[in-house]
């Protein structure tokens, strides 16, 4: 079922670590011999730890980690097991704890709570690539028929044809930073201008909205936009504007050509 975790790495100077030490030790983890995969299931989010406290050698470092396969879920629990070692870049630390943050079974996903309207929030930026070009703008269609490609991969549950939506408030900053470029024949690598935003956005559908709740609500598992292992595009989904007198939860029955 699509999980989200925290695992907390002691023996870390945070500052010494880059999303890109983090990728590549946990793509290792969850990749196996199939690196090169375009379609990974699973983000990552690496995030400081400013306290010391016991247990902790010279601070350390926490990585959320959305899940949505149980192959992915089962390198979890092999690789990130409490007192294993891990090196990031130069330095080597140690699994602390391992913490399931949140989960829901496909089942809950494809359940509609009567929304009509759908937030999503960015906490850290989010940005779109395409052809080594990136944008800001959170495109509606580009959203959903990602988040509908990641449960046609993953989901047990068919699912209909994504539905057309559009964005009824938008409330967004633009946010410009840096990234490494891959590493390519040994040479040193590079880094690229990002294009990204932070903020929110309310989506509607013109139809079958019990499909488009499901599909965004993939999206805090998945992550959203590009580089989502590399610490972007961390979202949470609120569900807006569903009726007082219709809290009981329909399942999404419909076949898949429907």
């Amino acid at each position: 079922m699509p999980s989200r975790w925290l695992i907390s790495i002691a023996g870390i100077d945070p500052q010494r670590v880059t999303p890109e030490f983090v990728h590549a030790a946990m793509t290792r983890w969850f990749d196996g011999s199939d690196h090169r995969a375009t379609d990974k299931p699973y983000s990552l989010y690496p995030r400081t730890v400013d306290a010391v406290g016991p247990g902790w050698a010279a601070g350390g470092l926490e990585v959320e980690v959305g899940i949505v396969s149980e192959l992915a879920e089962d390198r979890l629990h092999e690789h990130a097991r409490p007192g294993a070692a891990i090196r990031l870049g130069s330095q080597h630390g140690t699994v602390r704890q391992v913490q399931l943050l949140h989960a829901e079974s496909w089942g809950a996903l494809a359940t509609w709570s009567h929304a009509d309207r759908w937030r999503l929030t960015f906490h850290e930026p989010t940005t779109w690539s395409t052809r080594n070009r990136t944008t800001p703008l959170p495109v509606p269609d580009t959203i959903v028929r990602n988040l509908h490609r990641a449960w046609r991969l993953w989901s047990p549950i068919p699912i209909p044809p994504r539905p057309q939506m559009w964005a009824s408030d938008l409330s967004v900053v633009s946010d410009v930073l840096s990234a490494a470029e891959r590493r390519t024949r040994g040479l040193p690598s590079t880094l690229k201008v990002v294009s990204a935003c932070k903020g929110s956005i309310v989506l509607r559908a013109t139809a079958d909205s019990d499909v488009a709740e499901a599909l965004l609500r993939l999206a805090p598992y998945t992550g959203v936009g590009s580089f989502t292992l590399k610490g972007m595009g961390v979202t949470t989904v609120d569900c807006m504007g569903a009726p007082r007198d219709m809290r009981q939860m329909r399942p999404l029955t419909r076949p898949a050509g429907a």
